[in-house]
């Protein structure tokens, strides 16, 4: 059987059972509704930040406050939160270095779902569902460099999962109801699509299995493949959830054999839409051959899973054409400047197709010519266009990029011809 089992610590525990149990409880003692939320949060943010920069390890010398670092979503009607990490921290985190802004709480907070018995009591507090904690992809933080998988996994094979492109989703039961989430919101359009794929007699048939292996199952994560959910690869219609992870009330993953005979009893039940990721044993090497493969298309990746006990964790591995995919989608100017000021450029870029390889470096010298011979970051705005968005932020990015490519001393004399370009 293939050993895809990461370890919850100690350090997670006291998070899940305590800490968080805390957090919900003070957000709920003035805040239960989206409303509630809404009108306050901005507020509450800032007056609670020294407890939440100590509850959730961040240094106050980072310069982005706990409070943008996560959010939570609120149903007042079922009285449940659920706790997420915010777009702003993947923006910012990454940038510290050494992947120091990714404490454990920030990530374990993955769609984190607590209900509470009564406003603001963190007694009646419980954890409800939880999903696996962040993972990387290759060279993002220290314990997903090469250097650092090769030093756990040597020339040994690992095991790698396809990682399916759709949605994730988690089953749970609440209140004798069977519920289901994304990890960034309680209520969202799949949900009812994910609820017509799993219902609560397969949920009660996987629980019954986990039960015969001693395990309280609380949670059924699943990768949703439906046209709803299509990203980059295209599934040709298919609808299927694919299974890959469980957890008891105790916040511990269920081994994978479990996860196993989950899927087969569920699909013994009758619903043979439950699906089983497929899985290998590959060496690093020959999976880093694997996904520069460009003559494979329309495949996300794999998950590796490297190290034993509680160094195992999940990295990401995605084939050069999915990236491709990706940075095509994204392919505008605001983009390039974000790239170009994270100094990653060149390897994104070098991702793409050859038909847009060309048109994308000419954007990125286009980019480097205004702001190299310009005196001010507003001569970055004539490249804004229908598709950059929203005209504010992409005016940021051009100051962000403008005064990380020159610093005040270095700003020049502009030639007036660049403005008629």
């Amino acid at each position: 059987m293939l050993n895809t089992t990461t370890v919850t610590t100690d350090e997670e525990k006291d998070y899940l059972h305590n800490k968080f149990r805390h957090l919900v409880a003070k957000i709920t003692s003035k805040m239960t509704t989206r409303d509630d939320k809404k009108k306050m949060w901005r507020y509450l943010k800032k007056e609670w930040n020294d407890e939440l920069n100590e509850m959730m390890g961040v240094d106050a010398e980072w310069g982005v406050p706990a409070g943008q670092l996560f959010s939570f979503d609120l149903d007042s009607r079922r009285k449940l939160v659920l706790l997420n990490y915010t777009q702003s921290a993947h923006n910012v985190l990454h940038e510290l270095g050494e992947g120091a802004g990714w404490t454990t709480a920030l990530r374990l907070m993955r769609g984190l779902v607590f209900a509470y018995e009564r406003a603001g009591d963190p007694n009646g507090v419980r954890m409800v569902s939880r999903s696996f904690r962040k993972f990387f992809n290759t060279g993002e933080v220290p314990d997903s460099t090469w250097s650092s998988l090769i030093e756990d996994a040597g020339d040994k094979p690992v095991i790698v999962r396809a990682k399916e492109d759709g949605a994730m989703l988690q089953y749970f039961m609440h209140n004798g109801k069977l519920c289901a989430t994304t990890r960034g919101r309680i209520e969202t359009q799949y949900v009812d699509c994910a609820l017509g794929m799993f219902s609560i007699e397969d949920f009660n048939n996987a629980k019954h299995r986990a039960s015969q292996h001693g395990i309280d199952l609380m949670t059924v994560v699943v990768e949703l493949v439906h046209p709803i959910s299509k990203v980059h690869v295209d599934y040709d219609g298919e609808e299927s959830a694919y299974l890959l992870a469980a957890y008891d009330h105790n916040g511990n993953e269920a081994p994978a054999d479990v996860l196993e005979y989950i899927a087969l009893k569920v699909v013994e039940g009758g619903n043979t839409r439950i699906r089983m990721p497929n899985a290998m044993r590959m060496t690093l090497n020959d999976l880093k051959s694997e996904i520069n493969d460009r003559t494979i298309e329309n495949r996300e990746g794999w998950v590796a899973f490297v190290g034993d006990g509680p160094k195992r964790r999940r990295v990401k591995f995605k084939y050069v054409t999915h990236i491709g995919d990706m940075v095509k989608s994204k392919l505008s100017y605001k983009y390039i400047m974000n790239c170009l000021r994270k100094e990653r450029a060149n390897r994104m870029l070098d991702t793409l197709p050859e038909e847009i390889r060309d048109v994308a470096y000419n954007m990125l010298a286009r980019v480097e010519k205004i702001a190299a011979e310009s005196p001010s970051y507003k001569a970055l705005y004539i490249l804004h266009n229908e598709n950059e968005g929203g005209r504010d932020y992409f005016r940021q990015v051009c100051r962000d990029y403008y005064r990380y490519r020159n610093p005040p001393s270095e700003a020049k004399p502009i030639p007036l011809q660049i403005f008629a370009a």
